[in-house]
């Protein structure tokens, strides 16, 4: 029997005020909040910068399947992985 493999952990990309647009206000300090840096979006969970998503804005985000020669083990000879992955904006 051959399996194939799926992506099934449900990705999905929700505005950066997803986690407090609802919450009443005494809880928003406590809540996930994006904050910027600059150029860089961060995220404080409980008022601690947490760096679990290194990209909270999704955006660029990685072209879909451009990294299926590297799981499928069909590198070219003489390309490095890294050069296989391409971004794109967010749409």
């Amino acid at each position: 029997m051959t399996l194939r493999p799926i992506d099934a952990d449900n990705h999905y990309y929700e505005p950066l005020d997803a986690f407090t647009r609802h919450l009443p206000k005494e809880f928003k300090r406590r809540g996930v909040r994006p904050v910027q840096d600059g150029k860089r979006v961060e995220l404080l969970i409980g008022g601690r910068v947490n760096r679990f998503i290194p990209n909270p804005t999704f955006d660029p985000i990685i072209v879909a399947g451009c990294l299926d020669p590297l799981f499928r083990g069909q590198i070219p000879e003489g390309v490095h992985p890294a050069s296989l992955m391409k971004v794109e904006p967010l749409r």
